[in-house]
């Protein structure tokens, strides 16, 4: 592969912003925190711990995925997926994220580029 070492740079910047999104939500934020953020629609019959601490971890699985490498084509359509469902899900239910100052829900516009380049030049990988 011709760009071996921005392949592996993206790969591993990819796999940092899962891995820190896990590791916030598990270990360094209140889960009040997030609890706040979820709509009231996905936090059926109060299980929104349960939902917010199942998506950290399957972030965690994504992100030492992409770190080592494995299945990185497969894992990149889904992270697609996931990036793309929670975008509409945050463009639906909480719209103002849109206008926060830092920016938290565009970042997705760069990430989904981002994995889209890493899915093409995993399939140039010999």
């Amino acid at each position: 592969m011709q760009h071996r070492k921005y392949y592996l740079l993206l790969r591993t910047a990819i796999a940092f912003i899962w891995l820190w999104t896990a590791i916030t939500v598990l270990v360094l934020a209140p889960i009040e925190e997030s609890l706040a953020l979820l709509p009231g629609a996905f936090d059926p019959a109060g299980f929104g711990a349960w939902l917010v601490r199942g998506t950290a971890l399957f972030e965690l699985f994504l992100g030492l995925a992409t770190l080592v490498g494995w299945r990185v084509r497969l894992w990149a359509v889904v992270q697609l997926g996931l990036v793309l469902a929670f975008t509409l899900i945050i463009t639906v239910f909480l719209p103002g994220q849109w206008l926060h100052p830092f920016g938290p829900v565009s970042k997705n516009v760069p990430l989904l580029a981002a994995t889209a380049v890493l899915y093409h030049w995993e399939g140039e990988q010999p």
